[in-house]
């Protein structure tokens, strides 16, 4: 899990200005689990990194992860989303690329269903 929050802290350090576009204005963040969606190079990473280096930037309760990182091929989702949680009283999990990840659908319900995390 470590390993996760040193790439997350690394992409935030490397993270340059970003020209923000209308969706920054107009993405509702007050739920519980947000999805968002659209073809490969439209900036919905870069959104993400921005609003966490923006909003979360040395608040340890928010983690950045892609689910394609090879630490998924021996870990699940639901385990770091647990682990964040107790290690870290974590209320904001970034799941991106979470569509290359097997059974997605399934372990997302489970963290939605088993932990809540607080606002």
């Amino acid at each position: 899990m470590d390993i996760l929050i040193e790439d997350y802290r690394r992409l935030l350090n490397d993270l340059g200005e970003v020209y923000q576009r209308n969706i920054y204005q107009s993405l509702e963040s007050d739920h519980r689990i947000i999805g968002i969606v659209g073809p490969r190079g439209i900036g919905k990473t870069t959104y993400i990194l921005t609003y966490l280096k923006e909003n979360y930037f040395n608040n340890p309760q928010a983690l950045y992860v892609s689910a394609d990182d090879l630490y998924f091929s021996e870990n699940t989702l639901l385990e770091v989303a647990r682990k964040f949680i107790d290690r870290y009283d974590g209320w904001l999990l970034c799941i991106d690329e979470i569509h290359k990840y097997p059974n997605w659908g399934q372990e997302l319900k489970n963290i939605f269903d088993k932990h809540r995390f607080s606002y």
